[in-house]
């Protein structure tokens, strides 16, 4: 099914004012990957041709779309599909990775730094792991734990979101290869922007 089959199926299946059924069916055909990650999106005007929507419509469903984390407006490139972050349950990776793999590019804001006996040669800023690698003391072993919370007021200012929100928190501590623990981190993630996958064997 092509995309625009697939968005007018889905918007035939729901009730309620037009806006919501473009956004909801355009989220829908987006997350089962009808258009890839990386790719661009139609024009706004062919999209709102096909579709049969106004352009401002049209906008306004994109905008809350680029809010979800789920599109992107690249200069030149148009409005380009990104998709939620998938993070794998049995790969190591630091946020800058996840987000490189994606073609996107990390950035950091040093909010607040104590500086501990362990040194005073990481103020907060670039890649965590990265530092790390280059003293070969990437965690060998890591004892995570996941659990829904809801954003507090400081919290969803810092992500864009709403206070109340749901987002993801994860507890993670790193054993090194002599069993010490060499990292300690708490994260909070947009829930409406990552999925965790995991392989499980019996």
């Amino acid at each position: 099914m092509d995309f625009y089959a697939a968005v007018l199926e889905r918007m035939g299946r729901q009730h309620g004012p037009l806006g919501d059924r473009l956004r909801n069916a355009l989220t829908g055909v987006l997350e089962s990957g009808v258009i890839a990650a990386g790719e661009a999106l139609p024009s706004e005007r062919e999209m709102a041709e096909h579709l049969n929507v106004s352009r401002s419509t049209l906008r306004q469903g994109l905008k809350e779309l680029a809010l979800q984390g789920l599109v992107a407006t690249r200069p030149g490139a148009g409005t380009i599909v990104v998709g939620r972050i998938p993070k794998a349950l049995s790969r190591l990776s630091g946020f800058t990775e996840d987000m490189q793999l994606r073609g996107l590019v990390a950035t950091s804001r040093v909010l607040e730094c104590h500086v501990a006996p362990v040194g005073a040669d990481y103020d907060g800023s670039g890649s965590l792991y990265e530092r790390m690698d280059a003293r070969n003391a990437r965690p060998r072993r890591v004892l995570q734990s996941l659990q829904a919370t809801e954003a507090d007021e400081a919290l969803a200012h810092y992500l864009g979101i709403r206070p109340g929100a749901a987002v993801l928190e994860i507890t993670q501590l790193g054993y090194g290869e002599s069993g010490t623990v060499v990292e300690d981190a708490v994260s909070w993630y947009r829930g409406d922007r990552y999925k965790y996958v995991g392989e499980i064997r019996g």
